[in-house]
């Protein structure tokens, strides 16, 4: 029986991750670094620069963390994802903005990434996503504190500036997949970094 309960749990990471990489995820620097340069698609480029369109009238309340404080402000959601984001499956202790140290190899990775030549004087965005477990307003405040966790593991261990680093929270308002299965609530909590202009 036991045998079978570590093959089991093996094969659903196994399947997670995989689900996960289908779902856009990176895991390298290398991976990071093509996704952060990218160039936009061209209809996004004509309409708005190296922003994505958005549909009129849409939008999510969001969490910042600007100069010490916290800012809730409404912004436009886009039809697609920022052509210049990765997500990255960050994993973090339950209702916590606790990294896990699972998680510390591929902030490893990200430190690298943004201090490649690439994109060493590259601004970023780091938006903190949930799934929808808990109420609105703690989702939100819990995904923007990881988000804050994220820059200052950078900071820390990266030697990345903060003043390179927004940090925003979107709590459980764009999920990658509906909030389900306990799978899909996986996928959901998830860290995206963007450059920004």
């Amino acid at each position: 029986m036991h045998r079978f309960l570590i093959a089991f749990s093996l094969v659903w990471v196994l399947s997670v991750a995989a689900y996960a990489g289908e779902q856009g995820f990176e895991s390298t620097s290398q991976g990071m670094i093509e996704a952060l340069t990218k160039p936009a698609p061209k209809e996004a480029e004509q309409a708005r620069g190296w922003a994505p369109i958005a549909e009129p009238g849409r939008g999510v309340k969001v969490i910042k963390k600007e100069g010490g404080k916290t800012v809730e402000q409404w912004v436009p959601i886009a039809e697609t994802q920022a052509s210049q984001s990765v997500n990255l499956k960050i994993e973090f202790d339950v209702n916590s903005s606790a990294i896990r140290p699972n998680s510390f190899k591929l902030l490893k990775e990200l430190g690298k990434a943004l201090t490649s030549d690439q994109l060493r004087g590259t601004s970023i965005a780091i938006k903190g996503h949930t799934d929808s477990d808990g109420s609105e307003a703690h989702n939100l405040t819990l995904s923007v504190n990881r988000a804050q966790a994220v820059k200052e593991y950078l900071e820390a261990n990266a030697g990345i500036k903060g003043d390179r680093i927004r940090v925003v929270g979107y709590g459980e308002a764009l999920p990658m997949v509906p909030n389900t299965s306990a799978a899909n609530k996986q996928i959901n909590r998830r860290v995206e970094v963007e450059a920004v202009p």
